[in-house]
């Protein structure tokens, strides 16, 4: 008896879960069937649209400076400014928790500025953090802790960048969330495959080639985020 009570018990907790709480975002009646075809077909009509597309493309200059600076660090910080492993790995948790930071901040934030907004400011401070480092290297020279804080600002205001731009690109491709998601995803690693050997290609000699390719890619991802504005208000 005890076991058939426990056994009625499973089965009533088990069809509650299915039917209140594990029914999924997207409603039955408006999930894709079809397949690959239909999936990939859906995907084109979803990157057709120029307002998810342009945050698509911001995502994937940002993601691509993120690569570049995950290609980059360890010969910046190894190789040129000739610190120990521990120390390199130090320094790149340190920028890991800025990233962090700026991910928490964003939470705050969201409450007084549009999604649109913060990117833009975002996109703007984390191209600043980079441009800066450039410049530094290309007149004076950069040392270790310069070279460290531009980072550290670059890689923190990506943690508020990143956020903001699936938010926005998220709720305007709300109607097919799973070809939103594919196509933010995609954009992101293979912009950030193809930009990620430039930072070898022109040389480890100085922190010059990581910054310069962070630099274009932030830059192309702000304009990015200023069309992604003017997108939403047209």
């Amino acid at each position: 008896m005890g076991g058939l009570s426990l056994s009625n018990w499973q089965a009533n907790a088990d069809e509650f879960w299915r039917n209140e709480r594990l029914g999924g975002s997207h409603p039955p009646h408006a999930r894709l069937t079809g397949g690959l075809a239909a999936s990939l077909r859906t995907i084109g009509q979803v990157a057709a649209q120029r307002a998810i597309l342009i945050p698509v493309s911001a995502l994937a200059c940002g993601g691509a400076a993120v690569f570049a600076h995950i290609a980059g660090t360890t010969f910046v910080f190894q190789g040129i400014y000739r610190l120990s492993p521990a120390l390199s790995s130090l320094v790149y948790g340190l920028n890991a928790v800025g990233n962090m930071a700026g991910s928490l901040a964003y939470g705050r934030l969201a409450k007084r500025r549009r999604p649109e907004v913060l990117l833009i400011i975002s996109g703007a401070l984390a191209t600043t953090g980079a441009a800066v480092l450039l410049l530094i290297q290309a007149t004076i020279g950069s040392n270790t802790l310069m070279t460290w804080l531009c980072l550290l600002i670059t890689i923190s205001a990506c943690g508020v960048f990143f956020p903001a731009v699936l938010t926005v690109a998220q709720s305007r491709g709300r109607a097919a969330p799973g070809a939103t998601s594919a196509l933010l995803g995609g954009g992101q690693f293979l912009f950030g495959a193809a930009v990620s050997p430039l930072v070898g290609v022109f040389g480890a000699q100085s922190p010059a080639p990581m910054a310069a390719v962070m630099t274009s890619c932030l830059v192309l991802g702000t304009l990015a985020a200023i069309a992604t504005k003017r997108a939403h208000v047209s």
